[in-house]
């Protein structure tokens, strides 16, 4: 049984988790963008909140994409790092040549339990018993929405300490 608001919006926001995933975004019409102007008004938006968002932009052409969907997946992983990294979280953007680069690092524990890429895989939490709400869809929706769109997704512990998620667009697609 359901007792308090905060469990409401629990299981509100682990039913959006579930409609994210089921779509990836192919609905929406892809068109030349700015990724630095998404990366930038959702870090802009977390910083209003008080979070301490650290950003970097690279020199980026305009590549095609899916706005609401790539939003989407930035939106996701730096909330995963506010949420899970620590203090401090660092957002970076970077042209690779043929790969438009968004790289967030925090500077929380890492993935303690199995192999990072591992919870790329749907459901996959670190410890659910632990940890706050969702239901280890957040990385499944954002590799998904980045393969529709022909990029990738890397996500790795620091050695430093902390962890790094990184997502990879193709220029000039």
């Amino acid at each position: 049984m359901v007792r308090h608001v905060g469990d409401l919006n629990e299981i509100d926001a682990i039913l959006w988790q579930f409609l994210d995933c089921a779509r990836d975004g192919s609905e929406e019409e892809s068109a030349l963008g700015d990724l630095n102007a998404i990366v930038a008004d959702v870090c802009r938006r977390y910083i209003e909140l008080g979070n301490a968002v650290e950003l970097r932009l690279g020199s980026l052409p305009r590549i095609r994409f899916r706005r609401l969907a790539l939003r989407r997946v930035i939106t996701n992983l730096v909330d995963n790092a506010v949420r899970y990294g620590g203090k401090e979280i660092q957002v970076e953007t970077e042209n690779l040549g043929s790969q438009a680069a968004v790289t967030i690092l925090d500077n929380g524990p890492g993935i303690r339990s199995g192999s990072p890429s591992d919870f790329i895989q749907p459901f996959t939490r670190e410890n659910p018993s632990r940890s706050q709400s969702g239901a280890g869809l957040g990385l499944t929706i954002a590799d998904r929405v980045l393969r529709s769109h022909g990029g990738r997704s890397r996500v790795e512990n620091r050695p430093t300490g902390g962890f790094l998620a990184s997502i990879e667009m193709p220029i000039g697609r």
